[in-house]
């Protein structure tokens, strides 16, 4: 049985050497504070896409109000634009959350 058990972990002196126990379970970062790479692009599209519904949203609300300033188009029919614009954009916005909420309790 002395031959098949491990030498101790810790400093071997006379070799040189350090005898470590890293094929015993629970060796391992308790907590990684560094995501993977399938992760980080994750997060960076979802974000990307996040940042485009903003813009959209944004870009269209400044064409309806230039178009109302210039008065290409009524203050009603305006208005009515937004109405519909603004649910869908919140919509959109509040899903890509959504999923970075879900998406990142499935990781745990």
């Amino acid at each position: 049985m002395s031959g098949s058990a491990r030498p101790p972990a810790g400093p071997d002196v006379a070799e040189g050497t350090w005898t470590g126990r890293e094929d015993r379970a629970g060796t391992g970062e308790l907590i990684s504070l560094r995501p993977t790479p399938e992760q980080t692009q994750k997060w960076t599209m979802q974000s990307r896409v996040l940042w485009g519904v903003g813009a959209t949203f944004f870009g269209t609300l400044l064409a309806v109000l230039a178009a109302v300033g210039l008065g290409w188009i009524t203050q009603d029919f305006g208005s009515e634009l937004a109405r519909m614009i603004l649910p869908s954009v919140l919509g959109s916005a509040s899903t890509i959350i959504g999923v970075l909420f879900v998406a990142g309790k499935q990781e745990k």
